[in-house]
């Protein structure tokens, strides 16, 4: 029981900090942007063939991941290419072009040459955070909560009814491929190597996207109400505390869809803020 709360703790503390520096990197590249005095709305109408581009593409990824999840060289490559880029877009929030390049590849070199949990989490965080501020700022709010919305929806089903998200988990983590943070019962566990763990009582693995979606409607938000991008991120905790509670209380072995639970309280505390 005591390991099951402090792999709660490790996994709620874990979740904010990645929430809370994503929303302050937000914040400081909004105070970085000339105001504008142009006010943009979108209807639905307009946002749909970003939708469904942007659908399209998530699929043709999940695709050639479902495919390639035996190949370990090219699934190097893209996770290398995947790591360079997200990090690159949080590095250049802070440092000139040159530094945010270089430490990008130092980045990757780090963690293909350190196979610990702890490198594995901070590449894997910059990149949510990156991918966070910069779609956060790009997307609309209202095309986020749609996006929400459906891959919600898709989760569950990929997960529980299909289960192709946990073949390409599975075919990637076989390969040290991991798109996932990695949450330690023990912190002192953040020093193992991560190539031969699997999800059990010492550690629970959290998504990129049960991260990165929520960031991205906290920073979608900033810019008109920094108290509504805070209560998303705190609907978004309060999901997962759910869904923990959920798993531990019922003894469910098998593997869960996080988004659900956390995309619906994540935009519970956006409706709040509406009204406060």
């Amino acid at each position: 029981m005591d390991k099951e709360k402090s792999l709660f703790g490790n996994a709620i503390l874990i979740f904010l900090l990645v929430q809370a520096f994503g929303l302050f990197s937000g914040y400081y590249l909004e105070n970085q942007i000339e105001p504008t005095d142009v006010f943009l709305y979108f209807s639905l109408g307009d946002l749909l063939p970003e939708i469904t581009f942007g659908l399209l593409l998530g699929i043709l990824i999940l695709v050639f991941l479902y495919f390639m999840r035996n190949n370990k060289n090219l699934l190097k490559i893209f996770f290398g290419i995947f790591l360079f880029v997200g990090s690159f877009y949080i590095f250049q929030i802070y440092f000139q072009l040159f530094l945010a390049l270089l430490f990008s590849m130092m980045l990757v070199i780090l963690w293909l040459k350190l196979k610990k949990v702890w490198v594995h989490n901070l590449a894997i965080g910059l990149v949510i955070c990156g991918l966070g501020v910069d779609f956060g700022n790009m997307i609309p709010t209202q095309m986020i909560l749609i996006i929400l919305a459906v891959l919600s929806l898709y989760d569950f089903y990929a997960v529980l009814k299909t289960k192709v998200l946990v073949k390409v988990f599975s075919g990637l983590a076989s390969h040290g491929m991991v798109l996932a943070m990695i949450i330690p019962a023990r912190l002192q566990n953040l020093n193992e190597e991560y190539d031969h763990l699997s999800p059990n009582k010492q550690f629970f693995y959290l998504g990129t996207g049960d991260l990165l979606l929520p960031l991205m409607l906290a920073v979608s938000l900033i810019g008109s109400s920094l108290a509504s991008a805070f209560l998303v991120s705190l609907g978004a905790a309060t999901g997962l505390g759910f869904l923990y509670f959920y798993i531990h209380v019922l003894k469910i072995t098998r593997p869960m869809p996080a988004l659900p639970p956390i995309a619906f309280f994540s935009i519970i505390g956006f409706i709040i803020s509406i009204f406060i």
